[in-house]
């Protein structure tokens, strides 16, 4: 009897699986988006779908499986697009500033300088002058930053504020960092 019973479901099984992948297929397709990934399912009936809508703002969305009905769903804020809310307008981040793994401090390498800004304190400071640092880092309880500055190594202590050099090698041969 079991084995029946396990038989008649696989074949149920085999029969719906097309339909349901074609739906589901249908369903992201159908959509007119770009960039449509589906990330997990939300519970048993229910999957997620991230796509943009049509202002090209990316939403979440729970999709129901049977039905089809779309319901957009918010997403909490990570702490790192708290953090970059947070920072001024002229503070923009690029390539080379590096967010600290608190995400509550940046290091920002301009031509003019290494700056570094405290979420905390609201506080945008100048470290170094030249803007010539390489291979920047924070420390993992973030009081310190590692760089490389014309091929020596150097740290900069962010609670006495001063830069430290640890090395004293470099040449054309030689690269610390």
């Amino acid at each position: 009897m079991q084995k029946k019973s396990l038989a008649f479901l696989l074949v149920l099984a085999l029969i719906f699986l097309p339909f349901t992948k074609q739906k589901l297929s249908a369903q992201i397709l159908g959509s007119g988006m770009r960039e449509v990934s589906v990330s997990g399912w939300y519970d048993d009936f229910n999957y997620i779908l991230r796509k943009y809508d049509n202002d090209g703002k990316r939403v979440t969305i729970k999709v129901n499986i049977r039905s089809g009905k779309e319901t957009i769903i918010s997403e909490p804020k990570t702490d790192r697009e708290l953090f970059m809310e947070s920072l001024p307008a002229d503070a923009s981040p690029g390539p080379g500033d590096v967010i600290s793994p608190d995400n509550k401090s940046i290091v920002f390498l301009r031509n003019d300088g290494l700056f570094y800004y405290s979420k905390d304190n609201k506080s945008l400071r100048k470290l170094i002058d030249s803007g010539n640092a390489v291979n920047i880092s924070f420390s993992p309880d973030c009081s310190k930053i590692a760089y490389t500055k014309n091929g020596d190594l150097y740290v900069y202590d962010l609670i006495a504020f001063r830069e430290i050099r640890l090395t004293f090698d470099a040449s054309d041969t030689i690269y610390n960092g």
